[in-house]
């Protein structure tokens, strides 16, 4: 028997609510159990001197993070606790768009439980980084144009303008969201007539009126986080010569490629796929598209210059399971044989769901037989080994790591305890003179250069850093140097 109308109109959105709180709660425990990423140790010592400018990105997920560990203390819950919040947030947003783009409620629900279960969303979700705030307005900002699209509002161009407007202090590839509008106005007749209404320029204003006060903060402090960003997307800092010309760019965009299809899963892959040649002209579909492709497109762009990092073109990921759903739900165009939409949602949904379970259980509990080296989870690993350092310390007057992520988990480390200031020689400021512990991750530091600027070196035995089973996965060479000091410039 059918449920009553009044109980079947609650039903998706209870089981909306109830999923996104076992999510999250979920979330909640990993993060107390997972070390802390270099990466997010890193901006932690941002929060711990909230700014609006930073070396590397927009300020926002310092300010998170200082939130967090305002309200939960300095834990690992407390850095990624904002986060968590954010990407739950995100959900019901994946939720509103996909009901905006014509999807039932219940295919909605499902979109929402595949986007959240692929593993680059349910990974990011987890670890406090500038792409969890820049994908929920994303999101935002293609929810408006969704909007937009299906029946232009003025509240939606206001959506839209604090979108754009807010995730330029989030990170700085938010830039993306002006050719995804750029697209969806010139594929989109309906779009195109708002353009003589007012409403559009005044969303535009409040875009530029929120994000422009970061980019003149920020070139007003010597523009070091968009002069860094720009020679990473060129290629100046990470590409060597030996890997450049067509052969290299050629690689680069073959790794790119497979490491999407392997993140976004086969099925989803081919659902995408499948939704772009039969959908594409379609007014939902353009906005579905657009925000999927742009961020993969640009991330190919940046390929012919740099390696690309998988988590730029990751910023569509959540595009993906609403696009795959949406594919679903029209099988009834295949062949007969192939007309099983529920048994495709079940096979789609539970790979993703398998494939991001394992990357979980394996994080908390090796179980995958790969190498340090080639284990992404293993950066996540033994840091509370640093703890060991102590006891090495003596009278050194600084700590010094090779850069800046071995550095930031140092402090973190030895938050509780009192010791030298820790300083990296890849980031200011430059430690004062003086006798330093020296730490190396690579191995090679002192060969290179510490000899140039430490008077006298004394190796100590190095310090071995473990996984959850007990194996080495990083080696840190220990040196005491006497009268050392960085040139004026850090390296």
């Amino acid at each position: 028997m059918p449920a009553p109308p009044d109980r079947a109109r609650w039903t998706v959105p209870l089981c909306l609510i109830a999923l996104v709180l076992a999510v999250t709660t979920l979330r909640i425990w990993l993060a107390g159990r997972l070390g802390l990423a270099p990466d997010e140790a890193y901006y932690w010592t941002w929060s711990l001197d909230p700014g609006l400018s930073y070396r590397d990105h927009p300020p926002m997920v310092a300010w998170l993070i200082a939130l967090g560990t305002t309200w939960v203390g300095q834990t690992a819950i407390g850095v990624r606790l904002l986060t968590i919040l954010i990407a739950g947030g995100a959900s019901v947003i994946i939720y509103h768009l996909g009901r905006t783009v014509e999807l039932s409620p219940g295919q909605a629900l499902v979109a929402v439980a595949l986007a959240i279960t692929l593993p680059v969303p349910a990974v990011g979700a987890l670890i406090a980084t500038p792409d969890t705030p820049l994908g929920l307005l994303w999101l935002l900002g293609l929810l408006a144009l969704a909007r937009l699209v299906r029946s232009p509002q003025p509240s939606a161009w206001l959506l839209l303008g604090l979108s754009c407007g807010l995730a330029g202090w989030a990170k700085h590839s938010a830039l993306l969201l002006l050719p995804v509008v750029a697209i969806c106005l010139i594929r989109v007749r309906r779009l195109r007539a708002e353009m003589r209404r007012v409403a559009p320029w005044l969303s535009a204003l409040l875009a530029i009126a929120i994000a422009v006060p970061f980019f003149i903060i920020d070139f007003r402090s010597g523009g070091s986080s968009t002069a860094f960003q720009w020679a990473h997307l060129s290629g100046e800092q990470l590409v060597p010569p030996s890997e450049g010309g067509v052969l290299g760019a050629l690689q680069r965009i073959g790794e790119l490629v497979a490491g999407q299809f392997g993140l976004l899963t086969p099925l989803v892959a081919l659902w995408v796929v499948l939704f772009f040649a039969r959908s594409r002209y379609h007014p939902q579909a353009v906005v579905l598209l657009t925000g999927f492709a742009v961020p993969l497109i640009a991330t190919g762009i940046s390929a012919l210059a740099t390696h690309p990092e998988q988590n730029w073109a990751a910023l569509g990921h959540p595009m993906a399971g609403i696009i795959a759903v949406a594919a679903i739900a029209r099988t009834e165009q295949l062949p007969r044989m192939l007309r099983r939409p529920r048994l495709w949602l079940a096979l789609t949904c539970g790979s993703a769901a398998l494939l991001t379970a394992v990357i979980h259980i394996h994080a908390l509990h090796p179980i995958l037989p790969l190498p340090a080296e080639r284990d992404p989870v293993a950066r996540l690993w033994g840091w509370d080994g640093l703890a060991h350092l102590e006891p090495q310390l003596g009278d050194a007057t600084a700590v010094v790591a090779d850069h800046y992520g071995l550095a930031a988990q140092l402090r973190w480390q030895s938050r509780w305890f009192d010791h030298p200031q820790v300083y990296s020689s890849d980031r200011p400021p430059a430690p004062p003179r003086g006798r330093w512990l020296l730490v190396d991750d690579q191995g090679d530091w002192l060969d290179r250069d510490l000899r140039v600027i430490c008077a006298t070196i004394v190796r100590r035995p190095p310090l071995l850093l473990t996984n959850p089973r007990g194996e080495v996965v990083r080696t840190l060479h220990l040196s005491i140097g006497e009268q050392c000091r960085l040139p004026t410039t850090a390296k």
